[in-house]
Parts: C-alpha cells; sequence; structure tokens
C-alpha cells in the first residue's frame, strides 16, 4: 500500500507568534482565538447551551469578534489600552514586537474577566484588566525579556506544579467560590493526605497547601474528562 505524504504549511504569522517571548498559555491562546475556538455565545448555542446573547451587553449575539472588539465593554478596554484594531495579519506590519507580544495577553485577561462575569457575576473595570496585563508580562519574564520556562518532568511532577498554578490563579483571582478540578485522583488523594509524605509532589504541593489554608473558598476536587458537559458539546 503506498502512502501519501502529507506537508503541512505553517503561515509565516504563526510562526512569529510562536517565537514572541510571551506565556505559553497566551500563544495557545492566540491560536484557539483566531481559530474561534473558545465558548462564547454562538458555539454554545450550536450545542443547545444557551441563547448565543453576549452575557456583557446582551445586545448582539457572542461571536469571537463581538467579545473581543465590538462589545463596548472590550472596545472601551481596547482603546484604553492603545491597542490597534487592524486585521491579524496588519498588526504583524504596523505593531512593534512587544506591542504585538502584548495583544494576546490583553484577550486573555479580557477573557478570563467575561468568565468572571458570567461565573460571578461581577464586573472587572478595565483598568484593572490592563494592569494585571503588564503585571502578567513581568511576572513570567527575565530581567532581559525571555519566558520563564515551565516544569520539565514526570506526568506526576508537571501535574502537580499544574495543580498549584491553578491554585495560585485562583487565590489571585479573588473569586468567591472556586472548585479546582483534576482528572489524577491519585494526586487529588495526596494533595489532601495529611499524612507525612516526603516525595517530590509533596514539595510542589506546600505552596498550594498554604494557599488553600488561607483561602477557605478554594476546593480541589477529582472529576472525570468525560464529565465535562460542554467541552463534549463544543468538540460535537
Amino acid at each position: 500500500m503506498r502512502q501519501r505524504r502529507v506537508t503541512v504549511e505553517h503561515a509565516p504569522i504563526w510562526l512569529f507568534r510562536a517565537c514572541l517571548p510571551t506565556l505559553p498559555i497566551i500563544k495557545l491562546f492566540g491560536w484557539r482565538l483566531t481559530h474561534e475556538a473558545i465558548p462564547v455565545g454562538r458555539r454554545l448555542s450550536l450545542a443547545n447551551l444557551g441563547n448565543g446573547i453576549c452575557p456583557m451587553c446582551r445586545d448582539a449575539e457572542e461571536t469571537v469578534l463581538h467579545a473581543m472588539r465590538d462589545c463596548p465593554d472590550a472596545r472601551t478596554i481596547l482603546l484604553t489600552s492603545t491597542v490597534f484594531l487592524s486585521p491579524l495579519t496588519a498588526l504583524v506590519m504596523y505593531m512593534t514586537v512587544p506591542e504585538f507580544t502584548h495583544l494576546p495577553v490583553l484577550l486573555w485577561n479580557l477573557w478570563n474577566g467575561h468568565n468572571l462575569f458570567v461565573h460571578e457575576v461581577r464586573s472587572t473595570p478595565g483598568c484593572h484588566i490592563i494592569s494585571k496585563c503588564e503585571a502578567l508580562q513581568s511576572a513570567f519574564t527575565t530581567t532581559t525579556g525571555r519566558v520563564l520556562l515551565g516544569v520539565l518532568g514526570a506526568p506526576t511532577i508537571v501535574e502537580a506544579a499544574a495543580l498549584t498554578s491553578g491554585i495560585r490563579l485562583t487565590s489571585e483571582l479573588d473569586a468567591s467560590q472556586v472548585i479546582v478540578e483534576s482528572d489524577s485522583a491519585n494526586l487529588v488523594r495526596q494533595f489532601c493526605s495529611t499524612t507525612l509524605d516526603l516525595s517530590m509532589a509533596s514539595y510542589i504541593f506546600f505552596e498550594a497547601k498554604c494557599l488553600l489554608v488561607a483561602n477557605s473558598n478554594i476546593r480541589v476536587l477529582v472529576v472525570r474528562r468525560t464529565a465535562n458537559t460542554t467541552a463534549r458539546g463544543l468538540a460535537q
């Protein structure tokens, strides 16, 4: 049987985006954003999970473009932060590298503010979103502008670090009630255990356990990936 070789071509803009000095989660969000792979109202309505109306302005169907640019709240924040509202390809031509790097960080925080309003009915002021962008970008870079690398190692260590990062993030968001989920039952059991544990995962969990003591509104639960009805609905 003759096999056919498939060649995948990447647009120059994605190669440029992959080299920008920002966090991997921001790069991934930028890719999902431009491929309309985030759960906006329109996609949720196609999966019978809502009416598709923007929860922020309640005046139009919530597409990705509406949520990130055309919604009055989003437009105010973008204009305040002096982001140039041009098509994606034109952004590379007219924006400097720091400005183009800052754009997906701003949009990511804008989306987090959107989710906070949907789930907590709490509106985040635009000035707070802009200041969070600057703090986030500077907190995860060195003095030379290089992005600090993530955790590399065994899957258990990576999962423990991810769980700790999730608890750290929820404590910074100051939400009233937060559930941090993990599909690793053994890891959650180890995290919730009060017995002496000298493993590397327990060492990573030390900060997270201290945060849980100071933030009683955060809970850590085990969840099956197949139980996420929203994700399964969007994948259909």
